[in-house]
């Protein structure tokens, strides 16, 4: 939704994101497998968890997703060449996630 919001705004994210190819816009394709393909293990986990641990399925699940969420975000830190749209973005989230 944040890329489609921004497209539409007229902000393009602009970045390094393979190491050694030039600059690029990020697309709509790279986005959408980079939700689809983590939701389908976390959505098998939160199934064994309710049946391992069904009374606190919901905290474990919660913790694991935490973790990895910080974890995801070395990913877009580590961007060369990012454009200012990108920053900002990525900045408002980092504030939203941090609580400022």
């Amino acid at each position: 939704m944040v890329l489609f919001g921004a497209g539409a705004a007229g902000v393009l994210i602009v970045g390094e994101f393979q190491p050694g190819q030039p600059a690029a816009a990020l697309g709509a394709i790279p986005v959408a497998l980079s939700s689809i393909v983590p939701a389908i293990p976390g959505a098998i986990l939160a199934l064994i968890l309710v049946k391992v641990a069904p009374k606190k399925s919901a905290l474990i699940f919660g913790i694991i997703a935490i973790v990895f969420t910080l974890l995801s975000l070395g990913g877009p830190v580590n961007v060369k060449g990012l454009s200012t749209g990108g920053l900002v973005i990525g900045g408002m989230i980092w504030r939203k996630l941090a609580g400022k």
